[in-house]
């Protein structure tokens, strides 16, 4: 049996391990159904405006208190959803705990712990002048692009790194110690002797290309080359989305923090749950009497999901502080990192139906290892909706029997054979906030519907992926020379050496480039690629039989 999954893989966690050749699957501790309601409540605490100023007021807590007693909380799990009530003793629990989150805030970037443990969110990315310049420019290059399909609603790419990737054995690729030498073909990275870990969530064909941006000391991002698919020209763009990566820094330190391996993820609620009832129900004399074996089966299986269980709880003695303890520190300022921009709007006609959720999905694949993901909304007209859904994969767990789902789909929510996932949470995503993640969660945009359903929607995203730092770094932009036929052309006839029509000769001899047909075609063949390998980091890291 391989070992641990770390041992192996070097850098940070990613979702590209295939969890069935591990005993108990990969992934984190599940999360008992309590702990998961638990987490929604905290959730919802933290969502109030100023949550800070108020928790410590008596009057303020009794009145949070019986809000959470006055609902239930409604917990997903991989197969089924669960509405669970909260005992007083668990209210207090996570109205202590609140401490340790305001604690946890960080003052400086305006940023703090969002719906779930290693997400944050920030509602200072931008300033309302930067943010304003910065929907300007996308605007513009908005309005270059053809109508949307016929179709009720539709994504359209504003900037697609799909559209300028790394193409193995064509695209040519500089050498990384020596980059004024020849530049040459990259070759697939599949061979005979690939990690069968990873293998599945290796791309054959394409790869994303990230931008090498330098973090200064005080954490201003600076581009050393082309973001794929925008053009150098569009300056004031580059000096934007360089100043929302400054921006994202604090948030992916946190992020990585959290997931370093040497801080734990906190669980409110430990242990396993013990049965306090040992009388099962007795079986038939006769083996040959099918009546009474029916009757013995049906008795049994009511009184395996009813026989009395002592589940874990959170401590007797309650909350005992500690939550914003970390072994670790990550810093990224005065670094080099490797991101990976796109923007994209998602449009929704007049008198349309709801746009629906989107799937599930990782950002990359193990070609670009990508560690962390931020997700910025620029702007939302006539929307609501579209909240961001997080799920992990969680292991297996051995104390119990296999066909034990008494006491496993009580505590966990899970039986034999479910899928090991838990939903964790989700965190609204109005205008100008900024939540980041990391990709070992699983994230899907909620469903979007109009708010008046006479006039048009529409929704701009901008998702920043970060490249993980403690990996040797992948090929990026940098190293590669531009491939889009119609800009090197534009290039050689803006240097004033060539008439036009000899600078659409030499591009036209040249084997690297690509027209605005092959953009396109590589674009889709790309998309079809990756969904085929979302399909197996899917199945074999969040998909592992419980």
């Amino acid at each position: 049996m391989v070992g641990e999954p770390n041992e192996a893989i070097q850098g940070y966690r990613h979702p590209f391990l295939n969890g069935s050749q591990y005993l108990d699957g990969v992934g984190d501790k599940p999360r008992t159904r309590t702990d998961l309601a638990l987490s929604l409540l905290s959730a919802s605490l933290r969502r109030k405006r100023n949550w800070w100023e108020s928790y410590h007021d008596p009057g303020t807590r009794a009145l949070w208190a019986e809000e959470a007693r006055a609902r239930k909380w409604t917990v997903h799990t991989s197969i089924n959803a669960y509405d669970e009530e909260i005992s007083d003793h668990q209210i207090e629990y996570v109205l202590d705990e609140l401490e340790g989150y305001d604690k946890l805030r960080d003052l400086v970037h305006g940023c703090q712990v969002s719906c779930f443990e290693r997400i944050w969110e920030s509602d200072a990315s931008l300033d309302a002048s930067s943010l304003t310049r910065l929907n300007d420019e996308l605007s513009s290059i908005s309005s270059q692009l053809s109508p949307a399909s016929a179709s009720q609603h539709a994504q359209v790419s504003l900037i697609d790194p799909f559209r300028n990737p790394l193409i193995y054995d064509k695209t040519l690729v500089r050498p990384a110690e020596h980059p004024d030498q020849q530049a040459e073909h990259m070759p697939a990275p599949i061979s005979e002797n690939c990690d069968t870990r990873i293998a599945h969530a290796i791309a054959q064909s394409y790869a994303l290309l990230p931008t090498p941006f330098s973090i200064d000391a005080a954490g201003r991002a600076t581009a050393r080359s082309y973001i794929s698919d925008l053009h150098p020209a569009h300056t004031a763009l580059y000096t934007l989305l360089a100043q929302l990566l400054s921006s994202c820094v604090p948030l992916f330190e946190h992020v990585l923090t959290d997931l370093h391996r040497r801080n734990a993820l906190p669980q409110r609620i430990r242990g396993v749950a013990r049965y306090s009832e040992w009388n099962e129900p007795e079986s038939p004399v006769h083996s040959d009497d099918e009546r009474s074996w029916a009757a013995y089966e049906s008795e049994r299986r009511r009184w395996v999901m009813s026989r009395p269980i002592d589940l874990p709880d959170v401590p007797a003695r309650g909350y005992l502080g500690g939550l914003e303890e970390r072994r670790h520190r990550v810093r990224l300022r005065g670094r080099s990192l490797l991101v990976i921009t796109e923007v994209f709007e998602i449009r929704l006609v007049p008198n349309s139906s709801r746009c629906p959720a989107s799937e599930w999905t990782v950002s990359g694949a193990k070609n670009e290892n990508v560690v962390a993901v931020a997700y910025y909304v620029a702007s939302t007209e006539n929307l609501h909706g579209g909240a961001l859904e997080f799920r992990m994969a969680v292991t297996s767990q051995r104390r119990f029997f296999e066909d034990d789902a008494g006491a496993t789909l009580r505590t966990w929510g899970m039986a034999s054979g479910d899928p090991c996932h838990q939903t964790i949470g989700s965190a609204p995503v109005p205008p100008g906030r900024c939540v980041a993640f990391p990709n070992i969660y699983q994230h899907r945009r909620g469903a979007l519907a109009l708010v008046d359903p006479a006039r048009a929607g529409r929704q701009r995203v901008v998702v920043v992926a970060l490249v993980d730092p403690d990996l040797p770094p992948v090929v990026s932009t940098a190293r590669v020379p531009q491939q889009r036929a119609r800009w090197v052309s534009a290039a050689l006839y803006a240097a004033g050496r060539f008439p036009a029509e000899l600078c659409d000769q030499i591009v036209g001899e040249m084997d690297n480039v690509l027209t605005e047909r092959d953009v396109e075609d590589h674009r889709m063949l790309m998309r079809n690629e990756r969904a085929a390998v979302g399909v197996s980091v899917d199945a074999y890291h969040f998909r592992v039989p419980f």
